[in-house]
């Protein structure tokens, strides 16, 4: 999932990149139009098209940022081939162009995008690498097949000492999805799988309807707060301007999407978290939702009972690829042992199944979440027979 370390890391970066990509453009300008319309912050784009010679899919969020109020983008993209979703984040910039970078942690040039969203809703642009590849040119259009989705968002802030200008100070923010299909049952039953994930399932029942579930679950956050840091005030422990501000804290939940074809929808539910300390915790969990039947698939839907410690081998490979490995060097140069299991985080596409790991679960927080694709042709034998047949 896109995150704060992606963007942290994203831009010590981005100065030389802005570089690259301005030679980019003047040397490819015939790629790139000269006018568009602006991305509108608080919607989603499903957009389907050609990178290249190559069939592509974008899933595509944007949104305003809290740290500018500036439209920020994130998502995913991925090859029709493959099916691996590719993370990519970035921005219009002062001319409305769209400024996007796969998020690749170990990449200090990673592939970029520029181009812009046109009148009939279709986009045009140019993918560069970095003089890794020739630039290709990326035109995308809105396809059906997917479900459609609307973007909502709510922000919420509570000051614990109002007549103190340093006072601590509390941020929740929920930025979610819901179906606005035509088709009643499926979007009810995506609007309820959001809402559960989202929120909890304890909380979904106790609040049925969304409005409501947001106020209980902002009143609870904001209740820990008054009680963990009201406590340190009243004690003492926190008096000065410096310590009072360092003890303000922020929550945000989103969420993405993965993939969305086929009557499948797999979403990535985000939350980042910080209440003081170095750094703040982030972590992803993801569903996928099997739109036909109205069900979120199990590991046990997709594999054959016993087969789950088999993965541990394509899982291993994987790590490779996501670190540019070679076969003689340790996984513990990286993680924390030799080895990899699946965990019960994962999300599918039509070519294959992807696990999330969270910082500090399988390697260090520097690296942030880690997520290690799997094609389905290289699993095949260890797939369940109704799951193999619906590929």
């Amino acid at each position: 999932m896109v995150t704060k370390v992606h963007l942290l890391f994203l831009l010590t970066i981005c100065l030389l990149i802005s570089a690259g990509c301005r030679r980019d453009e003047a040397g490819h300008a015939d790629l790139l139009p000269a006018q568009g319309i602006a991305i509108e912050p608080g919607k989603y784009y499903h957009l389907e098209g050609l990178l290249g010679n190559d069939s592509v899919v974008f899933e595509l969020i944007s949104e305003r940022s809290l740290y500018d109020l500036q439209t920020a983008v994130h998502g995913y993209y991925y090859y029709t081939r493959d099916g691996q979703p590719r993370a990519i984040l970035g921005s219009p910039d002062s001319t409305g162009m769209l400024q996007l970078t796969e998020a690749h942690m170990l990449d200090d040039m990673p592939p970029s995008i520029q181009g812009r969203l046109l009148e009939d809703g279709s986009f045009m642009g140019i993918w560069t690498s970095a003089g890794k590849q020739p630039p290709k040119p990326l035109r995308l259009s809105p396809r059906s097949g997917a479900i459609a989705l609307e973007v909502f968002d709510q922000l919420d802030s509570f000051r614990l000492l109002a007549a103190r200008p340093a006072s601590p100070g509390a941020q929740i923010r929920f930025s979610w999805l819901a179906a606005k299909e035509p088709e009643a049952t499926v979007a009810n039953f995506v609007n309820q799988a959001i809402f559960s994930a989202l929120l909890g399932d304890s909380l979904a029942r106790i609040s049925p309807a969304p409005a409501a579930g947001l106020d209980a679950a902002k009143a609870a956050y904001f209740d820990l707060f008054r009680q963990e840091v009201g406590a340190m005030v009243t004690e003492g422990i926190i008096s000065s301007d410096e310590e009072m501000l360092a003890f303000s804290y922020q929550q945000e939940q989103s969420v993405s999407v993965y993939f969305n074809r086929h009557d499948l929808l797999t979403l990535g539910f985000s939350t980042y978290t910080y209440s003081g300390g170095a750094h703040g915790m982030h972590s992803t969990q993801v569903r996928s939702y099997d739109l036909k039947n109205k069900k979120t698939y199990t590991l046990d839907d997709i594999l054959r009972p016993g087969s789950r410690a088999q993965l541990s081998p394509a899982l291993a490979r994987a790590v490779r690829v996501r670190f540019g490995m070679s076969e003689e060097q340790s996984l513990s140069e990286f993680l924390f042992e030799d080895t990899i299991e699946a965990n019960s985080n994962f999300g599918l596409t039509d070519k294959g199944i992807f696990f999330v790991y969270a910082p500090y679960e399988i390697a260090a927080y520097a690296f942030g979440e880690i997520e290690l694709f799997v094609p389905f042709a290289d699993i095949r034998p260890l797939l369940t027979a109704a799951f193999a047949a619906s590929l």
